[in-house]
């Protein structure tokens, strides 16, 4: 079977797209599912619930490369489903031009194309993962599905083991013990205003609190936010700075799994956090006052104490 979803790469169309893919999977488990995925827009950064290795084919349109090759080949192939999860306008004219025997799509709501979902709304959620997975007949939706953090079983097992053996020679205790803070910070279309001040002041209150952290940082944060960490926090018995590139899901999957609670602005590694029974403190860097909001010190208190 084929079956083409076309998607944007908000957090509720990525849930949305891990929670049907898995549903389709599993009631389907006699017959071989290609997916291919259109993206409308460029996917930035790691998303612990998105492993392209699941799809045959990953595109990315938009208006203006529309009429390419990757273009021409989406249409000239005969899908037996195509599944529309935005709600903008290009999307559906991408639907319009699919051939296939079954389409299904999210409602046309123009002004969603122009001011993008940023945050996690299970509402919406449930009601575009229904309306998907009433499409098929051999589906019933049972509504509030948890989407799965997508890893490879194989390189997670190599992943355990690589990270055991460095904590080991660096005199740290091996994971299972929940011995650790996982400290995650990602690239989001507020982390500019994310200050070098407010990482390293996270880490001293961590540090006075007597609690090992294990940082990780994404791509875009690398070059400044490492050299504070070299700079200040090198020889600190209490971080972890080895894996402070590794922000692969099997990675992120490995240290949610065995800390002690989890500080991110990653909504879905908090929702991962959740869903795994971990304490989490997540921040939605909204605007500066984000920063004044908080305080480091009172904010780990709580958590620890909860």
């Amino acid at each position: 079977m084929k079956i083409l979803v076309v998607s944007d790469v908000n957090i509720n169309d990525l849930v949305s797209l891990n929670i049907i893919q898995n549903e389709l999977i599993a009631s389907n488990e006699q017959e071989v599912i290609d997916f291919d995925l259109v993206f409308i827009r460029k996917l930035k950064g790691k998303n612990i619930f998105f492993n392209e290795s699941k799809f045959k084919n990953i595109f990315n349109l938009s208006f203006l490369n529309y009429f390419t090759s990757d273009s021409a080949a989406i249409k000239s192939t005969q899908y037996e489903h195509v599944i529309n999860l935005s709600p903008g306008f290009f999307s559906q004219f991408i639907l319009k031009k699919m051939k296939s025997k079954e389409k299904v799509s999210a409602p046309f709501i123009l002004k969603k194309y122009f001011f993008n979902e940023k945050f996690f709304n299970r509402k919406t959620i449930d009601t575009l993962c229904g309306r998907v997975l009433n499409s098929f007949s051999n589906i019933t939706p049972k509504g509030g599905q948890n989407p799965t953090v997508q890893v490879d079983s194989e390189k997670y097992q190599r992943v355990f083991e690589i990270t055991n053996w460095l904590l080991k020679s660096s005199n740290n205790q091996p994971l299972g013990n929940n011995s650790f803070c996982f400290f995650y910070l990602k690239k989001t279309e507020n982390s500019a205003i994310i200050k070098e001040e407010f990482l390293f002041n996270y880490l001293k209150s961590l540090i006075a609190s007597n609690i090992l952290t294990l940082i990780v940082l994404e791509e875009h944060h690398k070059s400044s936010f490492q050299d504070l960490i070299v700079n200040h926090f090198e020889n600190e018995p209490k971080i972890i700075p080895n894996f402070v590139a590794n922000n692969d899901s099997d990675y992120l999957y490995l240290f949610i799994k065995n800390a002690r609670f989890v500080i991110t602005n990653d909504e879905t590694v908090d929702i991962a956090s959740k869903q795994m029974g971990k304490k989490s403190l997540f921040y939605d860097f909204k605007s500066k006052t984000s920063f004044e909001n908080h305080n480091p010190s009172f904010d780990l208190e709580k958590i620890i104490r909860s």
